[in-house]
């Protein structure tokens, strides 16, 4: 099972809200260029860009799909690379240690530990006062 696909045949509507997206995107980062580091054409650039992509894909719907396409796959590496390293995270230094402790204290909570002395493992239980919840499980 992969964790990341990549879209190739996107529908109108994903292209429209990957227009809007593209546009809000990159006229941020024009934003940024023009007050935080003072590059006036980078930020005019990236302004014409935010314009010229969704109003090219608008009325030349398979331009607009060529950029998405692109841009999807230019972020796969990103995607397949972060996904596995927060997956590596919080299995090797969440689960792991919790896992370890539970050995050390010996912490059975599914009592799945041996007693040969034991008649039966059943575990008894009083019953319900309501049968009715016997058909609500969770």
């Amino acid at each position: 099972m992969a964790l990341i696909t990549v879209n190739t045949n996107p529908t109108k509507r994903e292209l429209r809200q990957f227009g809007f997206i593209w546009l809000g995107f990159l006229a941020f980062f024009g934003l940024i260029a023009w007050f935080k580091f003072g590059n006036h054409p980078v930020a005019k650039g990236l302004w014409v860009a935010a314009i010229v992509v969704p109003l090219i894909g608008w009325f030349v719907p398979p331009l607009m799909k060529l950029v998405f396409v692109g841009m999807s796959y230019a972020a796969f590496p990103i995607g397949f690379v972060v996904s596995h390293v927060v997956l590596a995270v919080v299995y090797y230094l969440i689960l792991t240690p919790i896992g370890i402790l539970m050995r050390i204290f010996r912490y059975d909570p599914m009592r799945r530990r041996f007693q040969p002395d034991s008649p039966s493992y059943w575990i008894k239980r009083p019953p319900h006062p309501d049968p009715k919840q016997y058909f609500r499980q969770y």
